[in-house]
């Protein structure tokens, strides 16, 4: 077999071959958006990479999601699910969440530079999306660094890269969003009494939304957390 010296054209070509596949694949990030099916296995739960298979016309997907979900799934329930999906060169993987507001956060997070899909999920973790949202809005990254444990820097950045996004939100998601009590004050209380973050985290979801005020807010947690015991 003779072989000919790599030109400057070959190269050219072998360059724009990678970058049409580059353009290619950042393309088809987010392609899969919603699976329906049933539960089939959940993985314990752990500190990173949560995630079960769900069932969806004989084909598992393996899909990644915040632990949060992972503890409320069934082995053999139907669950509806919203996805992102995030494919690179070397990987295929699913994302998802209980509902399409928390998939688009999620998908604008993974657009700040050095953020990536692991990270975004665990900050989705960490604290209601209500509440990381205002944060952004009112330009306080020091709520994402105590409630994600991210360091200044990485708030910072989360916080100028995202808050005219957030702002740019529909008018009635972000309405929704703004009429929802701020829990970053109730979070710190329950955190300062020894509660653990997705025990405070929980327990005020539960809290009503009518309930506005800071205090009454922490002592119905409170109750809630007793009765769980």
């Amino acid at each position: 077999m003779k072989f000919y010296p790599e030109t400057n054209a070959r190269r050219f070509f072998k360059r724009l071959v990678f970058l049409s596949r580059k353009v290619f694949f950042d393309k088809m990030v987010l392609m899969i958006a919603y699976l329906r099916g049933k539960i089939r296995y959940i993985k314990p739960l752990s500190k990173k990479d949560n995630y079960f298979i769900i069932d969806v016309g004989g084909i598992g997907y393996l899909v990644f999601c915040p632990a949060q979900l992972a503890d409320k799934l069934k082995i053999g329930e139907e669950k509806e699910i919203y996805t992102a999906q995030i494919i690179r060169e070397d990987s295929h993987e699913l994302y998802g969440f209980e509902k399409q507001s928390e998939t688009d956060f999620f998908k604008l997070l993974i657009g700040v530079s050095g953020i990536g899909p692991k990270k975004s999920l665990a900050i989705l973790e960490q604290a209601r999306l209500a509440d990381i949202l205002k944060a952004i809005v009112s330009d306080k990254p020091e709520f994402l660094v105590k409630v994600s444990g991210l360091s200044k820097n990485v708030a910072e950045k989360i916080v100028i890269g995202l808050q005219e996004k957030v702002k740019n939100l529909s008018a009635k998601d972000f309405g929704k969003i703004q009429d929802m009590p701020d829990d970053s004050d109730s979070m710190e209380a329950l955190l300062a009494l020894g509660f653990s973050l997705p025990q405070a985290k929980e327990a005020l979801a539960e809290v009503s939304s009518d309930i506005s005020d800071k205090d009454k807010r922490i002592k119905a947690a409170l109750k809630i957390l007793g009765n769980n015991r």
